[in-house]
């Protein structure tokens, strides 16, 4: 998809782009636990999947939300090898495809959240990452 980052930033509602797709999942290890969203607006998550599956979609369907947690998948693992090499072993949750109209991702805590943007020639979209320090309960 030749992915190229933007600069690392810290959310806040005046920031963050409205998109028509998220992909989320819930990580956890022995130290920190933690939502990553990968956020698209609808024409970027369908040109996507149609570079992905070589047919054509223009609206997201149940086809695109089930290659959607797909790329969620592939991209958890892209990142739990390095860490773990590193002594980090990183735990999942199941991922969720949350489909809507220009939503935004909304926490109760006040964790901070930083946001990574990507543009690639299919589109813009970004990645939100909100991690904090877990607590004994919270690991088990």
């Amino acid at each position: 998809m030749g992915l190229s980052t933007g600069a690392l930033e810290l959310k806040t509602s005046a920031k963050v782009p409205l998109v028509d797709i998220m992909l989320m999942i819930g990580i956890a290890s022995e130290a920190h636990t933690g939502l990553v969203a990968l956020c698209f607006p609808e024409k970027t998550i369908c040109a996507t999947v149609s570079r992905m599956l070589g047919e054509n979609f223009s609206q997201i369907s149940p086809d695109v939300m089930d290659a959607s947690k797909e790329i969620l998948n592939i991209l958890f693992n892209l990142v739990k090898k390095p860490l773990g090499e590193k002594g980090i072993v990183a735990f999942r949750s199941i991922p969720a495809v949350v489909r809507g109209q220009n939503m935004e991702l909304c926490y109760l805590s006040r964790t901070n959240t930083v946001i990574v943007p990507f543009e690639s020639k299919l589109g813009a979209l970004f990645c939100e990452i909100t991690l904090h320090t877990a607590t004994v309960s919270e690991r088990f």
